[in-house]
């Protein structure tokens, strides 16, 4: 059996009318559901990224917290960090969106291993518990705040900082490039309970992170690519120490908070015991 010339060429329908090619039936002709001569490329998670050029899943973020695609949008930023940047330059966002759609669910992966990690499987494998239940979830709950306080502070300091390196100041960009970006490190940050290797995987994650921003950060305030890794370091070396600060008065407040409250403890029971 002769196979046709090529796919443009005419066949016949069933009844052995001669028709054109281009009037066939739907899938008589290798089928690309973005269309043939389209610009448009497959979508990430549609089982399609196999043909052609790989999109990254768009994602909506907006005001009221609505989020959809957020698995994806991890998997994508992971995976696919710069076709995924790409995507992420052009999409809509406010920050309150990227904190209850984004920041706010992946910030607390970490938080939550330590307690799991402390709690339920340390005990199990022989390790050493540093702090009762209530210090636990204390230190779980702060440590959650400080990353939420992290984000908005680092994005500031990226949109401050972006008009030296021959940037375009933009706070949503900047918020959406530090949002993103810390994605590896909250997973990773999110494993660091699994026995053995999990600090290893929280190690890789936040090293992973410094990768992201490196891609994401620039693109988004529009940095020329010959300053990029400086401009990348300076914003994530401010950060730092910025949310260190924040950090140590925060810990010191809770510590002498937490003693103020054991000493009055003590108060009341030696008073209670000369009666």
């Amino acid at each position: 059996m002769d196979a046709p010339d090529s796919w443009s060429a005419d066949h016949s329908d069933k009844t052995g009318t001669r028709r054109p090619a281009r009037e066939r039936e739907p899938f008589a002709e290798p089928c690309f559901p973005w269309g043939a001569e389209s610009d448009s490329l497959p979508v990430a998670g549609s089982g399609l990224s196999g043909f052609g050029h790989w999109r990254a899943a768009a994602m909506s973020v907006v005001d009221g917290g609505s989020s959809s695609g957020l698995v994806q949008r991890v998997q994508d930023i992971l995976l696919r960090p710069k076709p995924t940047w790409d995507a992420i330059d052009g999409e809509p966002a406010t920050v309150k969106g990227l904190y209850t759609g984004y920041v706010m669910i992946l910030a607390a992966l970490p938080p939550i291993a330590t307690i799991l990690g402390n709690l339920l499987l340390a005990p199990l494998f022989g390790g050493y518990v540093a702090f009762t239940l209530i210090g636990t979830i204390v230190m779980a709950v702060l440590s959650y705040g400080l990353a939420l306080v992290g984000v908005y502070v680092f994005a500031l300091v990226v949109d401050a900082l972006a008009p030296s390196f021959d940037g375009t100041r933009s706070q949503i960009q900047a918020f959406k490039g530090v949002a993103y970006g810390a994605t590896a490190a909250w997973v990773g940050g999110g494993l660091g309970f699994v026995p053995i290797i999990g600090w290893l995987i929280a190690i890789a994650g936040g090293i992973y992170s410094l990768y992201l921003f490196y891609l994401g950060l620039p693109k988004m305030m529009k940095v020329p690519e010959q300053k990029a890794l400086g401009f990348t370091a300076v914003a994530i070396i401010l950060a730092v120490v910025i949310q260190a600060v924040i950090g140590w008065v925060a810990s010191a407040i809770v510590i002498t908070a937490g003693l103020g409250a054991v000493g009055a403890a003590n108060v009341a029971a030696t008073l209670g015991g000369l009666h």
